[in-house]
């Protein structure tokens, strides 16, 4: 079978691949999930070797999920999935409700009472800044592992602050 015909056959494997990745990213760049899920399906289909005794659909898996597994890591690196949002915008088919009228004021949890709860925690700082754990780890020069623990800590901290 050709790679044309194996891609053709295959094409709603990628799709199925895609869906995986659809609640780790915003609603708009769906397509472009899809989009990189079929270059995956095509790469596999160029590269699949029947003999070494895989199905076509397992083989095509793992380079599909890679391929968007790598896009999602290069669209972190360049580009922030935020979008602005305004507070006085209604929220889908409620009476008039807005996301302001949802959040919680001033004097419940103010910013400077978590800071002062996280005082001195680096760590926090660099993970809410968009770092990874690992990229964490060799900033400080350390082991992913004992970023993971600190982490927990810290979290353990603030839970018990907020009274949980």
């Amino acid at each position: 079978m050709t790679a044309s015909e194996l891609y053709e056959k295959h094409i709603a494997l990628s799709v199925f691949f895609a869906k995986r990745f659809f609640h780790k990213i915003p609603d708009c760049y769906r397509e472009e999930i899809v989009a990189e899920a079929r270059v995956g399906l095509w790469k596999a289909c160029k590269a699949f070797n029947s003999d070494k005794g895989t199905t076509f659909s397992t083989f095509a898996g793992y380079v599909i999920a890679n391929n968007v597994l790598k896009w999602l890591e290069q669209q972190n690196r360049h580009a922030s999935w935020e979008r602005e949002v305004s507070f006085q915008a209604p929220i889908s088919n409620t009476d008039h409700l807005c996301l302001g009228d949802t959040l919680a004021y001033e004097d419940d949890y103010s910013r400077a009472w978590v800071d002062n709860v996280l005082a001195g925690s680096e760590i926090i700082g660099l993970r809410l800044a968009g770092l990874t754990q690992q990229q964490i780890a060799a900033h400080r020069g350390c082991s992913q592992g004992e970023v993971s623990k600190e982490l927990s800590r810290e979290r353990r901290k603030l839970k018990y602050a907020l009274g949980g």
